[in-house]
Parts: structure tokens; C-alpha cells; sequence
């Protein structure tokens, strides 16, 4: 029996469940070379300090895919980095007027940031510090929560075209504090993303916003991710 036969049969006897992680695992790897390769052209041979705790590639490319296919430019991202630095590369690459926010509660972690981003190009980019608080609002969450203090952060209502829900790590039950803060100031053509759903307060918190938004949602397995869409607009992930 040749080392290949081996190992499919040794497969077959996996649990039905183990199988399918494996195929997951497979998948996520081919797809995350596929989307670095997608990319290339804006990181070029400028470093990015990926990390475990950086925009997965798939997302990165979606994010991209979004920005370029149906066209949005006005962008807020709760949680700044690798995405942030690849948003103002975007911009310059294919010389689009993107207008970024981007919102992250650690002042060290945004000079670092600012350093990644480099020229903006013909991008507006701000990078906005904002220390995390309790959660005020007329909407109860389900659990204690901090989010990022919002209140003198000046975003116009009905102005976001896309949002970037990859903050704050502080618990799995922050990001609910997105919904709330967002509503208003979402456009009425728009889109928005929340990451890590693989964690189960952030899966709770996805299936909380599909009850109160309606609308059409998309479910990214191998991105670990969630597409909110509203309005005329591609599904490009």
C-alpha cells in the first residue's frame, strides 16, 4: 500500500466531524494564499506585521472587493491595522477619494498603525483614539459591555457606505456594541462586516442583529465572517 493510500484510509476512519475540520483547515489555507496573492499588488514590498491577531486575507480581499465593486467610500473600522494600512494602499493603487475612519481604544497601537499606512494618497484617513467605556444606550445587551467612547467622534448620520466590525478583543460580547452605534450612521445603500464568528459570543451577537436588521446576510465559513448588505449591491466575497 503506497504512503498516499495510507493516508486516505487512515481519513476514512475519522469521525465524520474530523473530516470535515480537515477539509475546512485545507480550504482556509489555499484560500488564504489565494487572497495574499490577490494582494500583492497593494503591499508590494512594504512589510505588514500580520499576526494572529490581524484581518484574516480572505477578509482583506473581500473588504477590497467590496471598496472596488460597489464602490463605497465612505469607510468606519472599529479596530485598526493590517486592514486600515491595506484600505490606504487600496487608494492609492487604483487612485480612489477614500474617506477612512478608523477606531481603536490603544494610542500606542495607532501611532504604529499611522506608521504602517505611510501616505495616504488620495485617501482621507483618520485615525481616530477612543478609550473603551460602558455601554450606554437606550439598547440593553445581553451581557456587561465596554465599547469605544464614541462621543466625540464626529461621524455624520446616514453616511457610512462600509464598516468594519473587528474591534474591540477586550470580550467576545463587545463587538454587540457596534449595532447601536452604527445604526444612524449607516447609509442607505451599505454594507458592513463582522469578524471572528467562529467565537460563540460573536456568533450570539450576529444572530441578535439578524433579528433586529433584517435585511440580507451572508456567511462566510471559511473567512469566519458576516456580511450585512443593504440596498442595490454585488455580493462580491
Amino acid at each position: 500500500m503506497s504512503s498516499f493510500e495510507r493516508i486516505r484510509t487512515n481519513l476514512s476512519t475519522l469521525p465524520r466531524t474530523a473530516r470535515l475540520s480537515i477539509r475546512d483547515w485545507r480550504i482556509g489555507r489555499s484560500g488564504a494564499a489565494y487572497s495574499m496573492s490577490a494582494l500583492q499588488p497593494l503591499i508590494g514590498d512594504r512589510y505588514l506585521p500580520w499576526s494572529i491577531y490581524s484581518v484574516n486575507p480572505d477578509l482583506a480581499r473581500q473588504v477590497c472587493n467590496e471598496v472596488v465593486i460597489n464602490r463605497r467610500e465612505n469607510i468606519l473600522e472599529f479596530g485598526s491595522g493590517v486592514m486600515t494600512a491595506i484600505l490606504v494602499a487600496l487608494a492609492r493603487n487604483l487612485d480612489l477619494p477614500l474617506q477612512i475612519r478608523s477606531v481603536d481604544q490603544d494610542a500606542d497601537w495607532l501611532e504604529t498603525v499611522e506608521r504602517m499606512v505611510g501616505d495616504p494618497g488620495p485617501a482621507s484617513i483618520e485615525l481616530i483614539h477612543a478609550p473603551l467605556v460602558d455601554h450606554q444606550g437606550e439598547i440593553t445587551p445581553p451581557a456587561p459591555l465596554r465599547w469605544y467612547d464614541m462621543a466625540g467622534v464626529a461621524v455624520p448620520d446616514r453616511s457610512v457606505e462600509l464598516a468594519i466590525v473587528d474591534g474591540p478583543a477586550e470580550t467576545a460580547w463587545s463587538r454587540w456594541g457596534a449595532l447601536p452605534c452604527l445604526g444612524p450612521r449607516l447609509a442607505e445603500r451599505c454594507a458592513f462586516v463582522l469578524d471572528d464568528i467562529h467565537l460563540s459570543g460573536i456568533n450570539q451577537i450576529a444572530k441578535d442583529w439578524r433579528k433586529q436588521l433584517g435585511g440580507e446576510f451572508a456567511v462566510d465559513r471559511q473567512s469566519l465572517v458576516e456580511w450585512y448588505r443593504r440596498g442595490d449591491c454585488w455580493e462580491v466575497n
